[in-house]
């Protein structure tokens, strides 16, 4: 008669040993789907209520949070509360290895504006901040704020770009000038953007650029600037696609627009279908160096350094000899690493 309720008592023991236990079995896959989809609210909490258990991780596993927390104090910085009730306010920002104190203000027109004020130059910046964390649809799939978030960052990154401009270089600036001016500022908030950003609006981001290769987009002045990010992704997933598998390869590759025919075929299926937090991880230290190469685009006239030792210029007429090249790097690598020959 005693044995009924004992076994029923180990039995309830058992169950609640293995009800503790499943959280913790995939504490880590939780992680990093909340840190991939950009629930950001659930992954700060988890990781405030779960240091313990994130210290008692595999160690490899413990390093990719470590990251991921890195990533989050970026993607996340502890300004966006302050600037998210769409006011007039000041804040501190730091974009690659420059800090900014900057001025959001939704009452201008321009997304970046500086004002020199003696010595100093003062920058201003605005964005659609009552978007900022929306989960409303915005376009091809994405939400309204994994666009923002996309815009957030380049946003800085050019505001990052301006203030490094000497202002006495601003100075009689022809209409040339001006124009190269803005296409190499624009590319540097391109590169911040999808470096910064939240792993979907990476996504958002890289999906946008390749876009750019469309015909439709060729009198865009700034093109250029959009495409270069993409050309440098391409190259990054061609020169190592056991890295990237989500990047599907087209099964054959013409050699006449090589680069152009690749980018667009890859980018249809990448719309709908992300990639890993292995190949987001991979993509994003990549972003990372491709930045680092190119801090003074904006003071040389608009020739981009793209890996494999090769170049884009922001000038589509400039580029058409430099295009051609890529074309055969584009074309002899895809062969490789389709295992065409």
């Amino acid at each position: 008669m005693l044995r009924t309720p004992l076994l029923a008592v180990a039995l309830a023991l058992t169950l609640s040993v293995r009800a503790a236990d499943a959280p913790q079995a995939g504490l880590y896959e939780q992680i990093i789907e909340q840190y991939m989809t950009g629930k950001w609210e659930g992954l700060d909490a988890l990781l405030k209520s779960k240091v313990k258990d994130v210290n008692a991780l595999p160690a490899p596993q413990k390093l990719d949070v470590t990251y991921v927390k890195q990533s989050l104090a970026e993607s996340r910085p502890a300004w966006w509360n302050t600037v998210k009730p769409g006011k007039k306010v000041n804040f501190r920002a730091t974009v690659w290895t420059r800090t900014m104190d900057l001025t959001f203000d939704p009452a201008m027109k321009n997304s970046v504006e500086t004002k020199s004020n003696g010595f100093r130059v003062d920058i201003s910046v605005q964005w659609p901040a009552a978007d900022m964390d929306s989960a409303a649809n915005g376009e091809h799939g994405f939400t309204k704020g994994e666009i923002v978030n996309l815009t957030v960052f380049s946003t800085l990154g050019m505001a990052a770009a301006w203030g490094a401009v000497p202002q006495s270089s601003l100075m009689n600036l022809t209409e040339k000038d001006k124009t190269m001016l803005f296409r190499g500022l624009d590319f540097r908030g391109n590169i911040a953007g999808v470096y910064y950003a939240q792993p979907r609006a990476r996504h958002w981001g890289v999906w946008l650029y390749m876009h750019s290769y469309l015909g439709k987009y060729d009198k865009m002045s700034i093109v250029n600037g959009r495409k270069a990010v993409a050309s440098a992704v391409m190259m990054e997933v061609l020169a190592n696609p056991k890295k990237y598998p989500s990047f599907a390869l087209p099964d054959s590759l013409d050699a006449d627009d090589a680069e152009e025919k690749l980018i667009l075929a890859v980018h249809k299926p990448l719309e709908k279908k992300g990639w890993t937090f292995p190949e987001d991880r991979a993509l994003r230290e990549a972003l990372k160096s491709f930045s680092t190469a190119n801090e003074a685009v904006v003071k040389s006239g608009g020739l981009v350094k793209l890996p494999q030792n090769m170049t884009m210029h922001l000038d589509p007429e400039t580029d058409k000899p430099l295009q051609a090249k890529r074309d055969a790097w584009f074309k002899k690598a895809f062969d490789a690493a389709s295992g065409t020959k």
